[in-house]
């Protein structure tokens, strides 16, 4: 690339080369040889955005998957303010004018997009699952529709940009390019809070870490039939270190309170070595979130379950018991193991 404009804008906002970021960054690049292709070898190049304070470093590392990094290093960004983030997003866009921006599928991104788009006056497809180019040189973006095993194809074909948020843990992350990309210092906004003011950010971390880089997953349905299993469920994975995650009916039904531990369309996507489901039926609301894991293992009394036909291991049986008798194994293991270490001094 000769030129600082690139067709594909990617928000990374603060995570530098998490594996969501590297992941949509990736996607980018297939959809830029995409258009590349149908335009005679014209590529369009991929960009990403970064706002930060002091994160030179983690732009120099982001340059090794983009053709262009647009910085915006400044201590306005100290904190996160979804104002100040939006209006560097919008100017960025009115500036280099991209075809396609993209965003992660996290809390901020999912604000910033539709900040940025209804300030763009452009469309924005939430949680997409899947990104193309038909002929034509349009972003489809799939999405969930209202029935279920059904995807819909949103186009927007006439305002620019075409924006979509993405799930982690549906695409395969970018691999480093030869020579790494430019390094494009923007300049900050104007001390503007368009009447917000951030007086804390609290990082909430959970105990078995970032969920997208958990080699092992468990997650519940309503097949747990209560409150209490799910809760046996909870015990379970924090002797295996494991993240518990759910589906939407348990998020629903308050037995998980935590929204982004839902897999599914519209919450997290997840690729562990191992995923263990628990009482979940399969639904592709929810399968789309898991489907590449290496290894399912499922319970379920449903002998029909959708999920138990694409399972690795396939368990017909009551998903609770199986809970508790694990639950009760590995608390002797641990018992036994404690019970076993020589006295101290």
């Amino acid at each position: 690339m000769q030129t600082d404009v690139c067709g594909i804008m990617v928000y990374v906002g603060e995570t530098g080369t998490l594996r969501g970021t590297l992941e949509l960054l990736g996607e980018a690049r297939i959809l830029a040889a995409k258009l590349g292709d149908l335009r005679g070898g014209d590529d369009p190049g991929v960009g990403a955005v970064l706002c930060g304070c002091r994160v030179e470093e983690k732009a120099r590392e982001l340059s090794r998957f983009a053709d262009r990094v647009y910085l915006c290093d400044s201590p306005l960004f100290s904190v996160y303010h979804p104002g100040r983030y939006a209006t560097v997003l919008s100017s960025l866009a009115r500036k280099y004018r991209p075809e396609i921006m993209l965003f992660p599928a996290c809390r901020s991104g999912q604000e910033l997009a539709a900040t940025v788009a209804a300030r763009l006056g452009t469309g924005l497809a939430a949680h997409a699952v899947g990104l193309d180019i038909d002929p034509r040189g349009r972003l489809v973006q799939l999405v969930a529709t209202f029935g279920d095993g059904v995807l819909g194809e949103i186009l927007c074909p006439v305002n620019r940009p075409q924006m979509a948020t993405v799930p982690p843990g549906l695409f395969a992350p970018a691999t480093p390019r030869a020579v790494p990309g430019g390094i494009v210092h923007e300049q900050a906004p104007d001390d503007e809070c368009d009447g917000i003011v951030v007086t804390a950010v609290e990082e909430k971390n959970g105990a078995a870490g970032r969920l997208e880089d958990a080699p092992l997953v468990l997650a519940g349905g309503c097949g747990l039939r209560d409150e209490g299993n799910w809760r046996a469920l909870e015990e379970l994975g924090a002797l295996l270190h494991a993240p518990v995650c759910c589906t939407r009916p348990v998020l629903d039904a308050g037995w998980q309170r935590d929204e982004e531990r839902m897999i599914g369309i519209s919450g997290a996507a997840v690729a562990p070595a191992v995923y263990l489901a628990l009482g979940i039926s399969g639904s592709t609301h929810h399968t789309v979130g898991m489907e590449r894991s290496g290894y399912v293992i499922a319970v379920n009394n449903d002998p029909g379950a959708p999920l138990l036909g694409m399972a690795d291991l396939a368990v017909v049986g009551d998903a609770a018991a199986v809970v508790r008798e694990m639950l009760r194994i590995l608390s002797g293991e641990k018992e036994s193991r404690t019970g076993s270490d020589p006295p101290g001094p």
